[in-house]
C-alpha cells in the first residue's frame, strides 16, 4: 500500500478508495461520497509525500488521511448500505437494539454528512454542525457522529 506522511506525522494513502472499505464489484465513485472526494490541502514532510497522495487523481482528498472519521463512517456505514436485504436488517436490529429501540420492521435509510443549522444560529446552516450519518426509517432517526483520533468537547458551539 502506498502511503505518504504530512510534516505533522499525518499519513495518507495515495489514493482515497485504498482507505476504505468498499465492495470491490460495487461501482466507484458512490454517489454518497461525492461530496467529500474533492480536493483537500495537504503539506507533506517531503516533495516525494506531496506527491505521492496526488497519484490517481491529481487531487489529495481529506478521504485518504488514515485520520478521517468520514473514512471511518463510510466504511461501516457505506458498507451497511450494500448489505443484501437480509444481512442488512440484521446488522441494523443489532444496532437498534444496543440503542434500545425496537429492530426495524423495514430497511432504514442512510444520508451522510447532512449539514445542519447549528442552535445558537439557527438561520446559518451552510455553517452549522455535519451529522456524520443519520439512519431513519418511518418512525425513528438515528444521528451518528464519528469520533477517530479527537477528544469530544463539550464546548463545542460557535464562540
Amino acid at each position: 500500500m502506498c502511503l505518504a506522511e504530512s510534516k505533522s506525522g499525518v499519513r495518507a494513502t495515495c489514493t482515497p478508495r485504498v482507505n476504505l472499505v468498499y465492495p470491490a464489484d460495487a461501482p466507484w465513485p458512490p454517489a454518497e461520497l461525492g461530496k467529500k472526494l474533492c480536493g483537500s490541502a495537504w503539506t507533506g514532510a517531503t516533495p516525494d509525500d506531496d506527491s505521492a497522495p496526488r497519484l490517481t487523481d491529481g487531487d489529495y482528498c481529506a478521504l485518504q488521511s488514515l485520520n478521517s472519521e468520514d473514512a471511518v463512517t463510510y466504511s461501516v456505514f457505506g458498507t451497511l448500505s450494500r448489505l443484501p436485504e437480509r444481512e442488512a436488517l440484521e446488522m441494523y436490529g443489532r444496532i437498534f437494539a444496543e440503542l434500545g429501540l425496537e429492530p426495524p420492521g423495514e430497511r432504514p435509510r442512510l444520508k451522510f454528512w447532512t449539514r445542519v443549522a447549528h442552535p445558537d444560529k439557527p438561520t446559518a446552516v451552510a455553517s452549522g454542525p455535519e451529522l456524520d450519518v443519520s439512519i431513519y426509517s418511518n418512525d425513528v432517526l438515528v444521528i451518528g457522529e464519528a469520533k477517530w483520533n479527537s477528544k469530544i468537547d463539550r464546548k463545542q458551539g460557535t464562540a
